[in-house]
């Protein structure tokens, strides 16, 4: 019987142990039945109100429209992460409907999972390199993009990670194997044909090379980058403060022109202040994102390369662990983002306290750097 790329074979009597029917051991299981509980709402939640919050109109600049896409696909991550969290607990994995379900969709299941993580990925990346473009070129800084534009190149990011990661769907054949009078399943996959062993592997290290090693070393820059370049603006601004100031105390006013120049120059010091504030508030929070990228996503390259020299590796109960391990951290990821924002945006913090039952008295007692209308220009 065929289903796609997998085949039932006929059964074997053989029955399996418990332990044998497990498809979670050591750290990885610890982290899929009492960490991953804890993380997918969490997670769930505060990419929502990211969404909601980054898609209200008075916020639907092109990089809320590029994070809020970056949330979606968070959100769509976490939740193909659910069959797996599922599968660690025996009352499903000694189940035979559940088992036959999940080797079927095993592998497509986790070309969509890295279909959404490539994603946001290449949106994070995106993030960074509009934020850059704008420092470099101050003279458009309050140009912006029509939405369209921006809709268009969210949905050529999502075409390149589908195209990218669709070797996924087709390169292994999964043969689904009867056992214990069909009260159990056990499953082997295979590269389909002689030539698909070579499309799994050169397409897994496409996949990697493009939408993981390509976006860590583009954001890993970027945001170097913008932070040294925010540091000499601020030394900058320092100076010509200084400068601003000397030349008010020594500088004679005398009447009402002295009286309307000393007002001119105030209203103009706080208008400049009020931009710089929503600058560096940009600057600081698309670096921040990006820093956490970086650290929670190099573990997962660097095991990708061990496996990849190594194919042996999998065998390695270390190996194992170190890629739950780093599969855990890009989950990490995936949650911070919403206490960055939180952290750093009183903007967002006034729109996300409703969603979260929370009202904001008086002065807003967290540490802000913005003054704009937008979470992030």
């Amino acid at each position: 019987m065929m289903f796609g790329s997998y085949t039932i074979v006929p059964q074997r009597n053989l029955c399996l142990t418990d332990i044998a029917l497990q498809f979670t051991r050591g750290i990885d299981d610890i982290i899929q039945r009492y960490i991953f509980p804890v993380e997918f709402p969490i997670g769930v939640i505060g990419n929502c109100i990211i969404l909601l919050v980054l898609l209200s109109k008075e916020n639907r600049t092109t990089p809320c429209l590029l994070l809020s896409a970056m949330a979606f696909s968070d959100i769509a991550y976490l939740f193909t992460l659910l069959p797996w969290w599922l599968a660690s607990y025996g009352i499903f994995y000694r189940n035979r409907t559940f088992r036959l379900y999940f080797y079927i969709a095993r592998m497509n299941v986790t070309a969509i999972a890295n279909l959404f993580s490539a994603a946001a990925n290449w949106l994070i990346m995106a993030v960074s390199l509009h934020r850059y473009t704008r420092t470099r070129e101050p003279s458009r800084t309050r140009v912006r993009w029509p939405s369209w534009k921006s809709c268009c190149l969210i949905f050529a990011v999502f075409t390149l990670a589908a195209v990218v990661t669709s070797h996924n769907h087709i390169a292994y054949h999964v043969k689904i194997i009867p056992l214990c009078n069909r009260t159990q399943y056990a499953a082997v996959a295979h590269p389909v044909g002689p030539d698909r062993p070579m499309l799994a592997k050169w397409g897994s290290f496409m996949e990697f090379i493009v939408l993981l090693v390509m976006p860590i070393i583009v954001v890993s820059i970027l945001c170097y980058l913008l932070y040294t370049g925010r540091r000499n603006r601020d030394i900058s601004m320092t100076s010509a403060n200084k400068l601003r100031t000397l030349d008010g105390e020594t500088t004679p006013m005398i009447g009402e022109y002295g009286k309307e120049r000393r007002e001119s120059n105030k209203t103009r010091n706080s208008e400049q202040e009020s931009i710089a504030r929503q600058e560096c508030l940009s600057e600081i929070t698309v670096v921040a994102i990006g820093t956490c990228f970086v650290i929670t996503h190099i573990p997962s390259a660097i095991h990708f390369v061990w496996k990849f020299v190594n194919n042996t590796a999998a065998r390695n109960p270390l190996f194992t662990d170190i890629v739950s391990i780093a599969n855990n951290m890009v989950v990490i990821e995936k949650i911070i983002n919403f206490f960055l924002f939180y952290l750093m945006s009183r903007k967002f913090r006034k729109c996300a306290n409703p969603f979260l039952g929370l009202t904001t008295r008086g002065h807003d007692a967290l540490p802000a750097y913005d003054a704009g209308n937008h979470v992030l220009e």
